[in-house]
């Protein structure tokens, strides 16, 4: 026994002394030696952040505080994919560590601090902690530039048409409004400073980007404008209507809605009375009532609630227009379409349109990651354009169909344009891949079918195709740092061919090489592996040709360690306005119209921008030292402990620290803004970062070149073709004291140094123009060239005045107006029908012509800004947009049963302010979308019109056959709505003409479908459609003209007041009759202003004193007196009963029946062919006889005919 137990002791010892010879092991981590405040210890339940970097704080206790480190591995599937070694020194109170800024791998990490144990063992202990990085784009913060927060399901009113957004997203690498790219200004900042807003609600789609990981929140704006009363959130019971939704069909709901006027000058003036009319394609309409409550008011708004009293039914499918109308409220009219489309259960619709990201095919099959609303005005700039149709009630794989067409510029693409149909992999819906298309304005039409019913969605945007190579995984100015290097470069070639692909090269500080194996063909994205980069500035070239056009990209990216202080991404922007006092964010980020050249070397640029703003990031500092040319300039400090910066007081109006600063992570984004250039030489900026005793510095030199003159209108090469025989004349000439164009000289502006001046009369075909610049007794000549093209195209304009002749023609005699010898311009009269109470005459003033697009007025697309200002900075030589309008095209649609037959011109001599007291200050005409001033929301005292009335021509579509003549009219958009001026045709020339005495939007429409009483009368139908298309007859609704109805004095008497065109004259406040009330609407058939005109030139008298009975039945005889008195057929005298009533006896059977009063008209219009007899068929004998029937009721079939033979004789048609 005693043997077997030392034998067991000595075995013992042995393995004692093999395990004190193993090598020292990490002893598991427990509570003994760490403690994670913020931290799960459990790796099946993980503490979840969004943020790539991380605070660790904990405490320790029998650790050498020395010798505390830590490290980071990701971990998939509990194995250890990827892992750091920590590079942060924690900082160290009592037994507490903390480390800040540790980077996290995306997914799960597990973060071990280690040490060494105090007991004096030597060994290291560990503790561990586990982080879930979900890399999620989260948007956090929607606001406007202002700070207004918007929620979700909150709409927020603006009064601006382009608010400016900024948007927080962490980790997000790019973030789109609508489809919009925003500018990305740092740490999960975006700005977006030029959204377009429509009318009314507008639904905001923000997609946020990061990989194949996307973020979509939803908000709402409503864009009011001051003269333009805007209804919003409008429901039909529950369904919303505002926002051109697709909704079920509508059974008997309740209208509720919201509409902003603008605030009432007095407090008392009562709330505004609105009403509804609903209209569907086929012309329908049903009005409804409602009650109006008054809700919040602020200085620029009023909101008021109104709910309808009757319900609404919009059972077919089909698009729908609700109108919200009203009475006129402190001189503001409602008169908004809210437009909405309402499908069957079992009727294929598209919900919406979206721009795909990421994709990838197989055969017909296409797959993608992450997608965008397609929306109209989206910026375009590449092709392929991958678009998905959504839609309801509709399954490719049942055989149901899609179809797409494109238009450029109003005209049919042809084969300019081309797509490729995919399918998405449950093979149902539509995606179309976007292969080619034509530069201009692209109108796409998407439609899908199901047997008989189909449904198409447009969107309208502008294609321009820019080769460019796009650097997506960094930027310029980019910093990294020794613990997370730049390992590729990973981007996009745009719009290069597959023969362009070989041309692509990459150079890294000045050593170039052959790239183009690293291209993917099909997309064009590469990703080229980088050698390490060197310490400080690095400089990256990406180029390459493509369609014969050397395409470069450059970036300049920073390589620091972890601790030094750094100065990286110093550039130059203009300055547009202090950041201090930016609410609107309208500083610049970036360079886009490259004010700023590079120079040959790095850091050098060259300009003629007076002011400048330099931005630059700096990092790890305790103080900022700002030199220009080598004199303390601004200075900055950081405190360390809570690492915020503070600008020195007195330099805050140099100096701004830009939001996107992290303070956390010791990174500052600043701008050193409004910095004056010489008038000419360099300007050196040196930035310092300085700690402790190490700093770094940065200079920067701009290098200002004054030339003798810069034309900035017409810029050249884009603007050597025109389509107008005028040109706005731009030059920016630095110390000029004149500058002559021809014998005129240019205005200077009273801010700048840039002189303006429109050069009219141009010839059509190559114009070239002389000018001289004058600076004391130096004088400089120039000159340049334009081409008219005089092409009578969308887009072409023509300004002239009146001559003395009084005929003016344009666009190669489209348009022709004619006014008598002197006939002038006056402000035009803001209550027509009234006498003018002050007439100003002027004669000097330019007309402006210019042939609109028909979809929704615009004549100008892109224009050059001149005279236009973005804060103190003058917008000429930059290009402005004129986006496509929903609501411009909602309210210049034609009218039901009409449609356009010409082209639409729009005509506008500009208005006048101040009086002859004051003196006057002449506003030209301009095209109709001009800021503050479109067409749509155009008060009348922004308005001129002739002294007498004239006469415009149009010539309408040259293959309309002379036969349907007669369905055609001109018609005039004026103070919001479309008025049917008649017109005498001439089928010879193509042409009609009618009277005009006013401006604004001229065309011709033609009859698109009449009406089932009128197709189905036996004798009267082309009279009907006559009159009805001239504007000369209203119809009964829009289902119905009313063809066997009796005609009312009231609306015989309007039939001869524009069958004669006699000018309006009334004043509401002083009628003739008592039962004639001064309000619009009343009668389809009959407008008060008629018949008060009629009464005044003595065409018609009362039934009884101040009574009219405009809605009593015409007898045949009442409407011979009505037509003698209005032709002047009867010298007034000259009657004499008894010999006319022997007269008629001769011709008509019943004459003794006809009233002594009526007997000389009823001979004259009888006479004159106008009104005939009827033929008796009782008589029983061989000869016909007739009769006039005075007392039966005139039909308004039989009215027709009679205004049409009154007409054609006094040859008004």
């Amino acid at each position: 026994m005693n043997r077997l137990w030392k034998s067991f002791l000595s075995s013992l010892v042995a393995v004692a002394l093999l395990v004190t010879m193993l090598p020292v092991s990490p002893a598991k981590a427990d509570s003994i030696y760490f403690q994670f405040t913020d931290f799960s210890t459990v790796q099946s339940s993980p503490t979840v952040v969004n943020t790539n970097t991380v605070d660790l704080r904990g405490s320790f206790s029998d650790v050498s505080s020395g010798s505390i480190t830590y490290k980071v591995e990701r971990l998939v599937n509990g194995n250890v994919v990827a892992s750091t070694n920590g590079g942060i020194t924690p900082s160290i109170i009592g037994n507490t560590f903390f480390f800040a800024g540790i980077q996290l791998f995306e997914g799960l990490n597990r973060i071990t601090v280690l040490g060494t144990s105090g007991n004096g063992s030597g060994g290291i202990v560990e503790g561990v902690s586990y982080v879930s990085y979900g890399n999620v784009p989260v948007i956090t913060s929607v606001q406007l530039a202002n700070g207004t927060p918007l929620t979700e399901g909150q709409p927020v009113v603006v009064t601006t048409a382009n608010p400016s957004l900024m948007v927080k997203a962490t980790n997000a690498q790019d973030v789109l409004i609508n489809g919009v790219a925003m500018f990305n200004g740092g740490a999960g900042t975006f700005v977006l400073s030029d959204l377009n807003l429509q009318l009314g609600l507008n639904k905001l789609e923000i997609v946020s980007r990061n990989g194949d990981k996307s973020f979509t929140v939803n908000r709402e704006l409503v864009y009011f404008k001051e003269n333009t009363p805007t209804p919003y959130n409008v429901f039909a019971g529950a369904t919303q209507l505002d926002g051109k939704p697709i909704v079920a069909p509508i059974t008997g709901q309740v209208i509720t809605g919201k509409i902003l006027f603008k605030t009432a000058t007095a407090p008392s003036t009562p709330n505004p009375t609105i009403d509804l009319e609903l209209i569907n394609e086929a012309g329908n309409s049903q009005v409804l009532n409602t009650t109006v409550q008054k809700g919040t008011v602020n200085q620029d708004w009023t909101e008021f609630t109104f709910t309808s009293t009757t319900n609404l039914t919009a059972g077919t499918s089909g698009k729908y227009q609700l109108w919200v109308k009203s009475n006129s409220y402190d001189g503001s009219t409602a008169n908004f379409p809210v437009e909405f489309t309402v499908r069957s259960a079992n009727a294929p619709y598209i919900t919406d349109l979206r721009q795909l990201y990421d994709v990838a095919f197989n055969g017909t099959t296409a797959t993608f990651g992450s997608s965008t609303r397609f929306s109209n005005n989206v910026a375009v700039s590449q092709v392929p354009l991958w678009i998905a149709v959504d839609t309801m009630n509709f399954d490719l794989s049942a055989g149901n169909t899609t179809s797409i067409s494109a238009k450029v510029n109003g005209v049919a693409a042809g084969s300019s344009f081309s797509a490729t149909a995919f399918t998405t992999s449950d093979g149902k819906q539509r995606i179309y891949r976007i292969d080619a298309m034509p530069q201009g304005e692209i109108e796409l039409s998407f439609t899908v079918t199901k047997g008989a019913e189909s449904n198409t969605v447009i969107r309208t945007f502008q294609y321009n195709p820019i080769s460019s190579i796009q650097v997506t995984n960094t930027y310029n100015g980019a910093v990294y740092y020794d613990i997370n290097p730049l390992g590729s470069i990973t981007g996009k070639l745009l719009n290069f061919r597959a023969s362009d692909i070989a041309s692509f090269r990459f150079s890294l500080n000045g050593v170039t090489s052959d790239v183009s194996g690293f291209v993917t063909a099909a997309t064009g994205a590469f990703t080229i592996p980088i050698t390490q980069l060197v310490f400080g500035s690095n400089e990256l070239v990406l180029s390459g040709t493509a369609n014969g056009v050397a395409v470069t990209t450059t970036l300049v990216i920073y390589r620091f360690s972890d601790k030094q202080p750094t100065v990286s991404g110093i550039k130059p922007v203009p300055y547009t306005v202090d950041p201090i006092n930016d609410s609107e964010s309208k500083r610049l980020f970036s360079d886009p119209d490259r004010k700023f050249i590079p120079g040959s070397s790095a850091f050098s640029y060259t300009t003629s921008q007076k002011k400048a703003d330099i931005l630059f990031t700096v990092t790890n500092l305790a103080n900022l030292i700002i030199k220009v040319d080598g004199v303390d300039y601004a200075t900055a400090t950081v405190n360390t402990a809570d690492n915020v910066m503070t600008v020195t007081p007195a330099d805050l109006s140099k100096l701004f620290i830009e939001p996107s600063t992290s303070p956390i992570q010791k990174t500052y984004n600043l701008r050193l803004f409004g910095l004056a250039l010489p008038v000419s030489g360099a300007k050196s900026i040196t930035i310092i970062s300085q700690v402790g005793t190490e700093s770094v510095s940065q200079t920067i030199t701009i290098t200002r070149e004054l030339p003798p003159y810069e034309l900035l209108s017409p810029k050249l090469p884009q603007e050597a073709v025109i389509n107008q025989n005028f040109l706005n004349v731009s030059i920016r000439a630095e110390g000029a004291d004149r500058i002559v164009i021809g014998k005129d000289n240019m205005i200077k502006s009273v801010n700048d140094e840039i002189f303006r001046y429109e050069l009219q009369g141009l010839k059509a075909g190559v114009n070239k123009i002389k000018f001289t610049v004058y600076r004391g007794t130096e004088k400089l000549n120039g000159e340049f060239s334009v081409n008219y093209a005089a092409d009578n195209s969308i887009g072409a304009q023509f300004k002239a005045a009146i001559p003395k002749a009084g005929k003016l023609s344009a666009f190669k005699g489209e348009i022709t107006v004619s006014f008598p010898k002197n006939t002038f311009l006056r402000p035009a009269n803001i209550n027509p029908g009234q006498d003018v109470k002050t007439i100003d005459l002027f004669d000097s003033q330019k007309i402006l012509f210019g042939i609109a697009d028909r979809t929704d007025g615009r004549t100008v697309k892109v224009y050059n800004a001149v005279g236009e200002y973005d804060g103190a900075n003058a917008k000429d030589g930059t290009f402005s947009t004129v986006s496509f309008s929903d609501f411009g095209a909602a309210v210049i649609r034609p009218t039901t049963h009409f449609g356009f037959a010409s082209n639409l011109f729009w005509i506008d001599p500009g208005y006048v302010e101040g009086t002859i007291q004051t003196g006057y200050s002449f506003q030209q005409g301009k095209q109709p979308y001009s800021t503050s001033n479109e067409f749509f929301s155009r008060p009348l005292t922004r308005w001129l019109e002739t002294s007498n009335s004239g006469e415009i021509t149009l010539k309408y579509d040259s293959k309309i056959v002379n036969t349907a003549a007669n369905t055609l009219s001109i018609w005039r958009y004026y103070n919001g709505r479309w008025e049917n001026m008649g017109g005498t045709i001439n089928v010879g020339s193509k042409t009609i003409t009618a009277p005009i005495n006013g401006f604004g939007y001229y065309v011709v429409m033609q009859i698109r479908y009449s009406f089932t009483d009128i197709i189905g009368h036996e004798y009267a139908r082309n009279s009907l459609e006559l009159m009805y298309g001239r504007g000369i007859m209203n119809s009964k609704n829009n289902n119905e003209f009313g063809v066997y109805d009796n005609i009312t004095r009231g609306e015989f008497a309007q039939l001869l007041v524009k069958m004669y065109q006699i000018p309006l004259e009334y004043n509401p406040n002083d009628m003739t009759f008592d039962d004639v009330v001064p309000v619009l609407g009343l009668s389809p058939f009959w407008d008060y202003r008629y018949i008060e005109t009629a009464v005044r030139k003595g065409i018609i008298r009362g039934k009884g004193p101040r009574q009219f009975l405009p809605n009593e039945p015409l007898t045949r005889e009442e409407a011979a007196v009505m037509i003698a008195r209005a032709g002047n057929l009867v010298k007034d005298g000259k009657e004499d009963q008894k010999r006319d009533r022997a007269a008629l006896q001769k011709s008509f059977t019943d004459a003794n029946l006809i009233d002594g009063y009526a007997l000389s008209s009823v001979l004259a219009v009888n006479k004159a062919k106008f009104i005939e007899g009827l033929p008796n068929t009782t008589t029983g004998t061989a000869k016909p006889t007739f009769r006039f029937d005075p007392k039966s009721n005139l039909k308004r079939a039989d009215a027709a005919i009679i205004a049409e033979r009154v007409m054609r004789k006094n040859k008004l048609l």
